[in-house]
């Protein structure tokens, strides 16, 4: 049947100026073509566009009166006009360079011409393969081509297999079944823990908390891993797998709560101790000063205190103070009491008299004093010394320079041994004892002594003499000191609420403003005097003490020839009132 010239079905509307026209009842995408006229009220527009059967789109403004529900008419445009139309925007188009240089290109088996750029063609290879790729009709039909093949389960382990959304937990974690066992995860995989699946950690919560899980296995299952994190808590667990054998669960060291650690090692380079309310105090643990592979164990007292620092003085507090037994009141610089320990406890307290530059070091044996040991600038005292006697001889030797040694008689000792010469035992009658009172400190001035003058022997007989070689000289020394001081780096304001008598806020718009100090720390440089005691070697020794011990040998010397005159029949001679004693004669030799 013949087109016919117009086409008028229903009604339209569209508005002054508009270009959208709106059918009703039309069926604009079958008889209207782009390039036909819509014609009303005398006016005709060229169509544009065609949307569907109830829109069409003019090419500018309509320039009548807008049209509601109105008639209408679509004039058709001649066919050979609309060809010649067509045919004139085709050559338009084909004379921007892209078909020329498509017909510029060699073309060849298995190429495929593609644009590199606006108006240039080029060359690509297109294989056979791609073209059976490019016939496939859907995404199956593709993989097919691909060799691709999609995972039959989500845990499926199949080499070469596609895994999908959700397969071992990827985008969607698996949710472990009730009463599976963790240990069947031999699979690398993310999954929910449901509370009721076994092999778990022994403290895992079962309610209140939603647990994921990770596992990841190589070597086919025969080594990996497991971990579980709590979205809650945030609490992590994980054990090892090795030899197809599941080790225990540990729990990782979280910040936020109390845990128990067991067998961890800190590196003291990196763990610190922070303050929990100001964090820039700082502690750190130094373990330089240990000797390689050795191990040093810190065993805490059952009782509460501050730890004392090796190279600094500190102020120390809680001094307890005790009356010895002479009734002098002693202040004690340690933190015990000696009667908190019981019988075959001892302890050792280190005490000052208040009223004498004396220090005393007191040896405890439960509650009372089993032994004391006092030190000054110019004495040494063991308070049990005195009270403990022997029979044995005297073996103690102090020298000048405060040694404490002692005095040995065995040979192993001597070289250079021979017998003394009667010459050297006669100087014992040359030696003249004397009365005196002692200047000393500690000997009681009303008492008179008998002795001998050291200087006296000296000239004698230089080896009966104890010989004062040093001085003790104590001088003062300024030495610096690094320590660590807190000071005030800021004040910041805060603003807390008014309280009432019990502790509550009150309900006003007013604040009040505290200034809260921020301190921090610095290292500072101190100098201080300290008393240095050393000993001195003099250059000219100075007799101080006669060494009395020594005379028995004098003394045995004198005897055995005494004895032996006496069995002689000297004894007569020696009596008689006109022969001198025999001493005597000994001394005139």
């Amino acid at each position: 049947m013949a087109q016919q010239p117009t086409y008028n079905d229903g009604t339209v509307t569209v508005g002054a100026g508009g270009t959208t026209v709106i059918g009703v009842g039309t069926q604009f995408n079958v008889y209207p073509r782009v390039g036909d006229y819509f014609w009303a009220q005398g006016r005709s527009v060229r169509i544009a566009a065609i949307a569907n059967a109830t829109q069409l789109t003019l090419a500018y403004g309509w320039p009548g009166e807008a049209i509601t529900n109105g008639n209408y008419e679509i004039i058709y445009t001649p066919a050979q006009q609309v060809a010649q139309a067509k045919t004139t925007a085709l050559l338009g188009q084909l004379s921007n360079g892209n078909l020329s240089s498509i017909a510029a290109l060699t073309t060849a088996a298995n190429k495929l011409a593609y644009y590199s750029a606006q108006g240039v063609a080029a060359l690509a290879d297109f294989s056979a393969f791609g073209r059976t790729l490019l016939d496939d009709a859907d995404a199956a039909a593709a993989r097919t081509t691909l060799g691709l093949v999609l995972t039959s389960s989500t845990t499926d382990t199949t080499a070469g297999r596609v895994v999908k959304v959700a397969d071992f937990g990827i985008g969607t974690p698996l949710t472990a079944a009730s009463g599976v066992d963790f240990s069947s995860y031999s699979t690398s995989a993310s999954f929910v823990h449901n509370p009721s699946t076994s092999n778990v950690p022994a403290d895992l919560p079962g309610s209140g908390e939603s647990w994921y899980g990770f596992s990841v296995n190589t070597l086919g299952g025969a080594r990996g891993a497991q971990l579980l994190v709590g979205h809650n808590s945030g609490r992590m667990f994980c054990r090892g797998h090795v030899g197809g054998t599941y080790g225990s669960w540990y729990e990782s060291v979280d910040t936020t709560r109390s845990q128990t650690l067991t067998n961890k090692k800190l590196d003291d380079a990196t763990t610190t101790i922070i303050d929990n309310s100001d964090a820039t105090k700082i502690g750190k643990f130094e373990l330089s000063g240990v000797s390689t592979g050795t191990t040093r164990t810190l065993t805490w007292p059952n009782t509460s205190g501050a730890i004392m620092l090796r190279e600094a003085f500190e102020t120390l507090t809680g001094l307890k103070t005790k009356t010895l037994s002479n009734s002098t009141t002693t202040t004690q610089y340690d933190s015990w009491t000696p009667t908190d320990y019981g019988a075959g406890k001892p302890a050792l307290g280190v005490v000052k008299k208040s009223t004498a530059d004396l220090w005393a070091l007191e040896l405890w044996d439960g509650a009372s004093i089993a032994g004391t040991i006092m030190v000054n600038s110019g004495s040494f005292r063991a308070t049990g010394a005195y009270s403990t006697t022997t029979a044995s001889a005297a073996n103690a030797n102090i020298a000048s320079d405060g040694t404490v040694a002692r005095s040995t008689s065995s040979e192993q000792y001597k070289t250079g041994i021979e017998p003394m010469s009667d010459e050297w035992a006669d100087t014992i009658l040359d030696m003249e004892p004397i009365y005196y009172r002692s200047t000393c400190e500690i000997d009681n001035s009303a008492w008179s002594w008998w002795g001998l003058s050291a200087e006296a022997v000296a000239e004698i007989d230089p080896r009966l003499v104890h010989w004062r070689t040093h001085q003790i000289v104590h001088e003062p020394r300024q030495v610096e000191r690094i320590e660590t001081e807190q000071y005030i780096e800021r004040v910041e304001t805060h603003y807390e609420p008014q309280l009432n008598e019990a502790g509550q806020p009150l309900d006003l718009p007013e604040y009040r403003a505290v200034e809260v100090p921020i301190y921090g720390t610095r290292e500072v440089t101190r100098i201080e005097t300290v008393v240095e005691t050393t000993a001195v070697p003099l250059e000219t020794p100075v007799p101080e003490g006669v060494a009395y011990e020594r005379l028995t040998c004098h003394l045995i010397s004198v005897a055995k020839r005494e004895n032996a005159n006496a069995r002689r029949g000297c004894r007569s001679r020696r009596n008689s009132p006109t022969s001198p004693p025999v001493w005597r004669r000994w001394r005139s030799d």
